[in-house]
């Protein structure tokens, strides 16, 4: 999602601004032929059509809406995930994308495929003729911040490998931010004087976004630093908020203004607000008109509420939260009858507080949800609301939204009431006491009706087990994916360690899934057109078969025919180190479930893939997702069995588009902030670079992919980075053998000497066709290592790997072998030079 940054500027950048003038990038735009001949008379971007014209066009079908994602790796690679198609739309050029930002929900115009690739193929054999046989790797993929986003790790020209099924251009613009501030540096590029009137138009002031998926912005004179001739190199140690002021249809490139100045690259508070500033967080306190809508402290709940509300506070009720939590908007209870039980889920009443269309209702559908740091939470409500009047404080009166079920003893729900209540938590606990009291353990006496609470704790862990067991065997789907914590002193991490998963996180989980549930079914059967849901597509096709066959060669059994053959394929696979590579690799065809208005779709879409289930929502966290308030309201509604739900299908549609952006962008901003907090660990933890060891869990002719359990870190390593002499790929076996240079390092220093000692670079080089690439004799002048690679001929199955085991070395030859899961050890750098900080993985040369 946009707008977000990733590792070190894109060369591509540096080509923008580095022409005489745009006409080098207009001729190259121009020159692209996948659009229809003479459409364009001089260097132009097509009009966007009109908003009416876009409604009647995608109704008919002729037009498909989805949102953009451009390729962090590759900035002229974008994707279009549509619901009324099947697979991705690829948007192969600038040109097609037409302006459009990631992020951006567009509007798409299908092409024809067959004609598409025949040109993408003809202009890959005239760029071989110029450029002689190069083998790409990603841009600057070495130092690409990796957050594991499977939807975001588009492969170096993974579209340009294979036909894709769609190939579409950008016609319009949907949905889009009312501001387009970016984070970046201030640079200079230097006009040719004989186009220059002047001397002081020798050179242009270009903003460079640190997202390399975002196009430099010029910046006018007035807009910009009247002194950046003379300190150059200052602007570019240092990081400026601009603002994109318009991108006109006859303009190469977007003109922008700078707002402000962020401070030096490599500052732990500077680093901070830039992710922040460019995930358009917000940090500003809310208006004084929003506020105002807040009752005063000490609130007292009115009478007239007790008349409407189920009164609930005599049952023992307790909240269950993370040590630190503040927000707390969820509360169980549960009471044992002779052959059933009744189990309440009581949500703190958000939607009383905010009310539709007023100022706090439009500033936090605008924050649309919380964002969670590593030291700090920035919440989507004011302080009031989230850590007082809607936290569900032990001691404390407190409006609730309940789903009550009666179960009976293995868990199946009888009956489903939903009821405005007020509730009294008797005690605020924490996973940990939770945790301690299924183990054996006991509460605090001094907590108000601890024994009872102690027993509901143990009779909801019984009910829980029953649900999570049912749901699996009905063809659920979890993926665990590692999740670091850090231990601050001083506000610097002092200490790293993996997310432990505990029986109380489970007992949780599973009563917060039925809530959702129930809410679903609820609101989706009274309001089939206007209920907001929320649904996860299947996975990625291609990617899952490419997991699939991989899994084979290695000897494994993989079922992806379903979200619960897959679970129970990896069930069958004994827990360890070797599971958890084959977790990191089956994330990569998962898509992101998003929010959705349910009258835009067919029922039989409605799935969500995970969960198994035909439909799902969000009900159960309304203190931190805008999108629950929405839920609520319409919960509210179905209850009282009004007819309409409070909004109408194109209403629910545009907030599911804008709740979807903004957990993008906070999900985004907590991964960049947790890779800070890594980056100043590892920086911290020695003087000298962290060398650890890492599994391999991709072998290709030219890069190894490895994965970094401790840190769960995926890094590819190059050939062409490393002091080899030769390289071997054996595709019958799956291995690639390295021929070292003996007594040479590989560390940061060393790797940027020889590129800059290399004729032409990976970072110079243009992506070319795979196909066209096979199919030509063009030499690899350039290379300075030799490639063998012997053909497969086996494809039998392997007995699985029951252990990682260490790559394979010759002394004699001065080889290393690696098979997928061969560990080595990496050495692991930080730059810190670059924003975000960004953390390099060297192999370790074991001739050294």
């Amino acid at each position: 999602m946009y707008p977000v940054f990733f590792g070190k500027p894109s060369p591509d950048h540096y080509q923008q601004y580095n022409d005489d003038s745009s006409t080098t990038t207009a001729k190259r735009l121009n020159g692209n032929k996948w659009w229809n001949d003479n459409t364009f008379h001089g260097f132009s971007y097509p009009p966007y059509l009109s908003a009416k014209e876009i409604e009647i066009q995608s109704n008919s079908g002729e037009l498909h809406i989805g949102t953009l994602r451009i390729s962090r790796y590759r900035r002229y690679d974008a994707y279009v995930s549509a619901s009324s198609l099947d697979d991705d739309i690829y948007v192969g050029s600038e040109l097609c994308r037409n302006r459009a930002f990631d992020g951006d929900v567009v509007a798409i115009q299908l092409m024809d495929v067959d004609t598409v690739w025949k040109q993408r193929k003809e202009a890959a054999q005239r760029y071989l003729a110029r450029n002689g046989f190069n083998t790409d790797s990603p841009e600057d993929e070495e130092d690409a911040v990796d957050l594991g986003d499977a939807e975001d790790e588009e492969e170096t020209g993974e579209m340009l490998g294979y036909k894709p099924k769609y190939v579409g251009k950008v016609v319009g613009i949907v949905e889009r931010p009312r501001e387009r501030i970016v984070v970046g540096v201030l640079t200079l590029s230097r006009i040719s004087e004989s186009n220059a009137s002047s001397t002081n138009e020798l050179h242009k002031v270009w903003f460079r976004p640190l997202d390399k998926r975002t196009p430099l912005f010029y910046i006018p004179v007035g807009n910009g630093p009247t002194d950046i001739l003379q300190n150059e190199d200052y602007y570019k140690s240092h990081l400026y908020v601009a603002k994109m002021l318009a991108w006109q249809p006859h303009k190469v490139r977007p003109v922008g203004k700078i707002i402000r100045e962020l401070g030096q690259i490599g500052d732990m508070s500077v680093e901070t607000n830039a992710i922040l500033t460019d995930c358009c967080i917000a940090t500003k306190p809310y208006s004084e008109m929003a506020l105002a809508t807040i009752p005063p402290l000490p609130f007292t709940i009115p009478e007239a509420e007790f008349d409407k509300r189920s009164d609930m506070r005599e049952i023992a009720t307790f909240t269950i939260d993370p040590s630190t939590a503040k927000d707390l908007d969820d509360a169980l209870h549960i009471k044992r009858f002779m052959d059933t039980f009744e189990v309440g889920v009581h949500i703190a009443d958000v939607s009383y507080f905010v009310r539709p269309n007023t100022p706090l209702d439009s500033e936090a559908k605008e924050r649309g949800t919380s964002t969670y740091l590593v030291d700090n939470v920035l919440p989507m409500l004011p302080e009031t609301l989230c850590q007082d009047l809607c936290s569900l404080k032990a001691g404390e009166d407190r409006l609730a939204f309940s789903v009550i079920w009666r179960m009976d003893k293995e868990a199946n729900v009888i009956d489903t009431s939903f009821f405005k209540t007020i509730i009294r938590s008797n005690a605020q606990l924490s996973y940990e006491d939770a945790q301690n009291v299924l183990e054996g353990g006991h509460l605090d006496p001094s907590i108000p009706r601890a024994t009872e609470i102690e027993q509901s704790i143990h009779d909801l862990m019984e009910l829980a087990g029953h649900l999570r067991r049912r749901r699996f065997k009905a063809g659920a789907l979890a993926i665990d994916t590692l999740k670091l914590e850090y231990k601050l002193e001083g506000g610097e991490p002092i200490s790293v360690s993996s997310y432990q998963r505990m029986d109380a996180h489970g007992l949780i989980e599973e009563f917060m899934l039925q809530a959702n549930l129930s809410t679903a079914k609820k609101i989706s059967k009274h309001y089939p057109n206007e209920a907001l849901l929320r649904r996860h597509r299947h996975p990625i096709i291609r990617r899952m078969n490419e997991f699939v066959e991989l899994a084979q060669d290695l000897g494994f059994e993989i079922d992806a025919e379903t979200a619960g053959s897959l679970q129970k394929s990896f069930d069958n696979i004994p827990g360890g180190e070797i599971k958890q590579a084959l977790f990191a690799l089956a994330i990569r065809p998962m898509q992101r479930a998003k929010y959705f208005c349910a009258g835009t779709m067919d029922p039989t879409e409605w799935l969500h893939y995970a969960l198994n289930e035909k439909s799902y929502t969000h009900f159960t966290s309304p203190i931190r997702r805008y999108a629950d308030i929405t839920i609520h309201r319409q919960l509210e509604y179905a209850m009282n069995s009004k007819k309409m739900s409070g909004y109408n299908k194109a209403s629910v549609q545009s907030i599911a588009f804008h709740c979807n952006y903004r957990k993008e962008l906070a999900g985004r901003a907590q991964e960049l902030n947790n890779h800070l907090y890594l980056c100043r660990y590892l920086s911290q933890k020695a003087t000298q670079p962290a060398i650890v060891s890492a599994t391999v869990i991709v072998v290709e002719l030219d890069f190894i992919e490895v994965y970094q359990h401790t840190y769960g870190l995926k890094r590819r390593l190059y050939v062409e980075d490393l002091p080899l002499t030769q390289n071997e790929f054996d595709s019958d076996q799956n291995t690639v053998t390295w021929y070292w240079k003996q007594g040479v390092m590989v560390d940061m220093e060393s790797h940027m000497r020889r590129m800059h000692r290399l004729p032409i670079s990976k970072h110079q080089r243009n992506h070319v066709d795979e196909e066209a690439l096979s199919n030509t004799n063009s030499s690899s002048n350039a290379k300075t290592k030799t490639t063998t690679i012997k053909k497969r001929v086996d494809t039998k199955l392997r007995a699985p790997p029951k252990q990682l085991i260490p790559s394979l070395l010759d002394k004699e030859a001065c080889t290393q072998t690696f098979s997928v899961f061969s560990t080595l050890n990496i050495r692991l750098q930080v730059n810190s030079a670059r924003s975000p900080p960004v953390i390099n993985a060297y192999p370790i040369n074991p001739f050294y």
